[in-house]
């Protein structure tokens, strides 16, 4: 905490305030941080996030293009939940009794309203 009080005298000019000792200090840590901004091992571990960044937003992208033409399921409930759609469009109950035919899944029918429009399509 005092640190941070040295710091603040400093940055305000209150130097009658401060010891000798902690004035080097605080001068000396804000020195090296300013050092580390201007560092080529800062400059290389950004460019380094940036290309990272590049990198996954394109996976993602070729992986999305590509699933897209996909004609099966990705998982093991979207068939169920197009059958919960299907069935919602035909003006009937998702969540009737169970049954051979059908057997509805105990969630808020809110998804399905919202994919009902994307089902038209």
């Amino acid at each position: 905490m005092q640190y941070l009080i040295y710091s603040a005298n400093i940055v305000r000019g209150n130097k009658d305030k401060i010891n000798l000792f902690s004035e080097c200090f605080a001068v000396n840590v804000l020195g090296l941080v300013k050092i580390m901004n201007d560092s080529a091992l800062t400059k290389i571990l950004k460019l380094s996030l940036m290309a990272f960044c590049f990198w996954y937003i394109s996976a993602f992208a070729y992986i999305a293009l590509s699933r897209a033409g996909y004609a099966f399921e990705l998982e093991w409930m979207e068939g169920s939940m197009a059958d919960h759609i299907r069935i919602l469009s035909g003006g009937g109950n998702i969540y009737a009794a169970p049954s051979l035919d059908f057997v509805p899944f105990i969630y808020a029918p809110l998804y399905y309203v919202i994919c009902y429009p994307a089902a038209l399509l």
